[in-house]
């Protein structure tokens, strides 16, 4: 079940930890016969981009179906228990595994001394949750919460006893591995709570399906690496002092993306907030969630071309006119049909979500026409300048959202992150166009044709769903349906005519007729074999 209980900046770490290894690689494997690392590597990221895809979808896909079977307040109140968890264990996760796959020589020292942190800190983290239960009802004036926290501090506590021996997955670039692993987490937690939603058509199937994710994730840990952790804590020292710029950069996203559960449920409560949750992870999708695991696969050639300027500047350019291309219809597509598409999908019981949704797919555009940025910082080995743009996003967010949540609630919540989205966009360009060294115009250039595609697509949908009453028939499910394809086409005819008036320059349409290209050889060519 995704459910908005993870973050962008995973993303982030998959991308330095393939990375890591390729390069710690590099030397042992020089000159040996057989499939290359590069080669390894970038089927390893391809691979880890399709899980990241299916991941998406089927936590989306779980989410959807659960609306249908449970309403916003159920929602609610398991995201406020989870706002708790989620401080917890934002604090417990410090990124072990992430030093244990950076350093090449780790041993049973340093793996025995990591899981050793980590399970001391799931039960001090349990116990935190357990004891605070009275609290964190308290807090939103939430009795079910009382019943609600031990469980979850349970499945806090299971999920730190973990085997630490699959970060060796990654280390190793056995991402099938990596992938078998986290797919049956997914699929077995989904239909756990999709189950037992469908039987008892109540909140406690997201807590027990929660709970059952994190044991499957324990006993999967075992089965499928070899690798018997036992305690040992003298290799904590060493785990500790590589960790601080990581920690921070996960303190920094917590705030940026969990802050506000707590405000939206403080302010208006269980029922506004599940409809923002829900809100939140249907907005991401077509964006930031599918813009994120593209940028996973382009970070080992970022790094490739990092001693190159001109390579470096050219490839970040062609992704970023990619991207553009893609995500500002997607997403802004996505905010004009908002209304009508929560309705149809998810039933007149979530009507509220579709004013969040708009707003929330303002802000999702903005992450993804941001996200290229922070792979080819990290690349350069400018960590910190990622970690600085994360903290100014943070610094921008927290004043708007308390002002504009504390006028309009859960609408104010919303608002606050399209603002902020939106002001934080000129300071990374700045950023990344000094690091760079890119002219005033590279940038800008790359929203030309995109910006006047998207104004027609708008001004179609706009024309399409004037006056429509918004109750969820069977007609208005075709409408839309209709609306999103002629969106399409018309935002596709208008862009590829500009493109062609422009004289068909090189750039992301250039690249995508040159993939449909080969694709199109590549099934003639294999048709031509089979004759």
């Amino acid at each position: 079940m995704s459910y908005g209980f993870g973050n962008l900046s995973t993303e982030t770490a998959v991308s330095n930890d393939l990375f890591a290894r390729h390069r710690e690689l590099s030397a042992e494997t020089a000159g040996r016969p057989g499939k290359t690392l590069t080669d390894k590597t970038v089927s390893g990221g391809a691979l880890m981009v399709t899980f990241r895809f299916i991941d998406r979808l089927l936590g989306v896909g779980s989410t959807l179906i659960l609306a249908r079977l449970l309403v916003p307040d159920d929602f609610g109140v398991v995201a406020m228990a989870m706002s708790f968890v989620a401080v917890v264990e934002v604090l417990g996760e410090m990124g072990f595994d992430i030093v244990l796959i950076k350093k090449q020589d780790a041993g049973p020292v340093l793996y025995d001394s990591a899981w050793t942190a980590k399970v001391v800190l799931g039960i001090i983290f349990a116990a935190v949750l357990f004891f605070g239960s009275e609290a964190a009802a308290a807090f939103y004036s939430e009795p079910r919460l009382l019943a609600m926290m031990p469980i979850f501090a349970l499945a806090t506590f299971v999920q730190g006893l973990e085997n630490i021996g699959i970060a060796n997955f990654r280390k190793e670039l056995k991402f099938d591995k990596e992938f078998k692993f986290l797919l049956a987490k997914r699929l077995i937690g989904a239909i756990v709570t999709i189950t037992l939603a469908f039987l008892y058509r109540s909140y406690w199937a997201l807590v027990i399906g929660i709970l059952s994710s994190r044991c499957i994730g324990v006993v999967l840990s075992y089965v499928m690496h070899e690798y018997r952790p036992r305690f040992r804590t003298s290799g904590l020292p060493e785990l500790f002092s590589f960790i601080k710029w990581l920690f921070l950069t996960k303190l920094t996203n917590f705030v940026n993306w969990r802050l506000a559960d707590f405000v939206v449920g403080k302010t208006a409560g269980a029922e506004s907030l599940g409809a923002y949750r829900i809100a939140f992870e249907i907005a991401m999708l077509p964006t930031a969630y599918m813009i994120g695991p593209v940028n996973t696969a382009l970070f080992p050639a970022y790094a490739q071309k990092a001693t190159d300027e001109d390579e470096l500047r050219s490839a970040f350019l062609k992704a970023m006119s990619v991207i553009i291309l893609v995500a500002l219809p997607a997403g802004l597509g996505l905010a004009a049909i908002a209304d009508l598409a929560v309705v149809v999908v998810l039933g007149a019981d979530w009507a509220v979500a579709g004013r969040l949704l708009q707003a929330l797919a303002i802000f999702g555009t903005s992450v993804a026409v941001l996200s290229n940025i922070g792979p080819v910082l990290v690349a350069l080995g400018k960590p910190k300048l990622e970690s600085l743009l994360t903290a100014l996003f943070m610094v921008l967010l927290i004043p708007i959202l308390i002002w504009l949540a504390g006028k309009k609630g859960a609408v104010g919540a919303a608002d606050a992150y399209a603002l902020s989205g939106l002001l934080v966009i000129p300071f990374n360009y700045v950023l990344i166009s000094m690091v760079l060294r890119l002219g005033p115009g590279d940038l800008l250039v790359l929203f030309l044709r995109p910006v006047i595609g998207v104004a027609a697509m708008l001004v179609v949908v706009r024309q399409m769903l004037a006056g429509t009453p918004l109750t969820g028939s069977v007609a208005e499910a075709g409408l839309l349906a209709v609306t999103i394809l002629s969106a399409m086409m018309t935002y596709a005819v208008t862009v590829c005519l500009l493109w062609f008036l422009s004289g068909r320059r090189d750039g992301a349409e250039q690249w995508l007729f040159s993939q449909l290209l080969r694709m199109k050889q590549r099934r003639f060519g294999n048709s031509r074999g089979e004759e």
